[in-house]
């Protein structure tokens, strides 16, 4: 008996029975178990208790510690892990920014070095480590001083090129202004001149008109008076090419705008060249509605774009073809077009048919003749009127021009 608590007896039982009544490890014990568990003791305290039965003794070992004291170690400990924790996350943080500074740092001046040679305004970038950035650094000091001394001997040659070039400029503008005076002069010679042949051919052609008239001219007589008539007239038309032509390159073309009959204008341009074409065996057919909406344009300088594209068509068309003048009506305008089964046009050549002085036969045996300022003439009048003349066409199979005109408003 030890403090009233009784420590040995032959029945064991008694003993449990006597000192220590409704302990969880106890009665774990008892019935032979192992394990650590919390649980209220025999004095009412809460405790940590151990418990493991010795089955070879058929005893039982159960040591308890009071609760608080038992956790104190680990609380202790988690307290400690903590605050190393948070230490420790404090110095992996201010390491990181450390060595993030001194990473970051040189790429940054890199970058600052990098928009300062873009601007002009570039400094070295100071080297402050000997690993791969401070080599880079270095490289990028050495190519960043190259490329500004190119740049500034560009930036020198680029300045004394603008001045050749403005010098250029003012001598170019002054060339200009001499041409345009030249071209002025051109144009107004040219109408003086051509003004002038005028009057003795139309001279001419009436004295050679007359003398064919008298009975008394033998026929050897007419038909060379007849050959000069023809050839008054075909420097007639050259004449006023080179006038129309002057005063379309001068913008000196003043059009007489009025409504235009198409049918009316087409007819008399067909019956031009019916007496040509049937010589040559061709074929003249014409399409005009009666009563198509009159066009506004230029009656006389109208005239001329179709005389020179039939006559054109003629030209170039072999004899047994066909010549096709027709007009359609649009919603807004009238739309003439010449189409032939001539000898056509290649393509590379379709840019060029309207230049001035242009042959599509420039051999030196072509038999068709002309200058060439027919279809340069037309283009221009055309052009007068706010449109264009466009050519479809295609070797061995002919050629179509054609042009729109817009109605008379109602």
């Amino acid at each position: 008996m030890t403090n009233g608590n009784l420590v040995f007896h032959q029945n064991r039982s008694m003993i449990l029975l006597n000192n220590i009544k409704n302990n969880f490890a106890v009665r774990e014990v008892t019935y032979e178990k192992n394990g650590v568990n919390e649980y209220v003791n025999y004095e009412g305290k809460k405790v940590l208790g151990s418990y493991f039965w010795l089955a070879l003794y058929r005893w039982g070992i159960i040591v308890e510690e009071n609760i608080d004291e038992a956790y104190e170690g680990v609380l202790i400990l988690g307290r400690l892990t903590a605050t190393i924790s948070f230490f420790a996350i404090i110095a992996e943080v201010f390491l990181a920014t450390v060595i993030s500074r001194r990473l970051t740092e040189p790429i940054k001046s890199l970058e600052e070095g990098a928009l300062g040679m873009v601007k002009g305004n570039f400094k070295p970038v100071l080297v402050s480590s000997n690993n791969e950035i401070g080599r880079l650094t270095e490289i990028f000091n050495q190519t960043a001083e190259e490329l500004l001394d190119k740049r500034k001997k560009l930036e020198a040659r680029i300045e004394i090129a603008n001045k050749d070039l403005e010098e250029k400029n003012i001598e170019l503008i002054a060339a200009n202004k001499d041409l345009k005076k030249l071209d002025e002069f051109k144009s107004d010679f040219l109408s003086m001149v051509t003004h002038e042949l005028k009057t003795p051919l139309s001279n001419i052609r009436i004295s050679a008109e007359y003398l064919e008239s008298l009975d008394n001219a033998d026929p050897v007589q007419k038909e060379m008076l007849q050959i000069i008539i023809r050839n008054i007239d075909r420097q007639t038309r050259l004449i006023n090419d080179i006038l129309d032509l002057s005063k379309i390159e001068s913008e000196k073309m003043e059009l007489k705008l009025e409504p235009v009959d198409i049918h009316k204008i087409g007819n008399a341009a067909f019956e031009n060249i019916r007496q040509l074409a049937l010589k040559k065996n061709i074929t003249v057919s014409l399409d005009i509605p009666e009563k198509l909406s009159p066009v506004l344009a230029d009656r006389e300088k109208l005239n001329i774009v179709l005389n020179n594209l039939l006559d054109n068509a003629l030209k170039f068309t072999p004899d047994g073809g066909g010549i096709f003048l027709s007009a359609k009506d649009y919603e807004d305008a009238i739309e003439v077009a010449v189409k032939d089964t001539g000898i056509g046009i290649e393509k590379e050549k379709l840019s060029r048919i309207f230049d001035k002085f242009y042959q599509v036969d420039s051999t030196s045996r072509r038999k068709i003749g002309g200058i060439g300022l027919g279809l340069s003439i037309s283009s221009g009048i055309i052009k007068a009127h706010g449109s264009e003349i466009y050519v479809e066409s295609e070797p061995g199979k002919g050629s179509t021009f054609s042009f729109r005109l817009k109605k008379v408003s109602k």
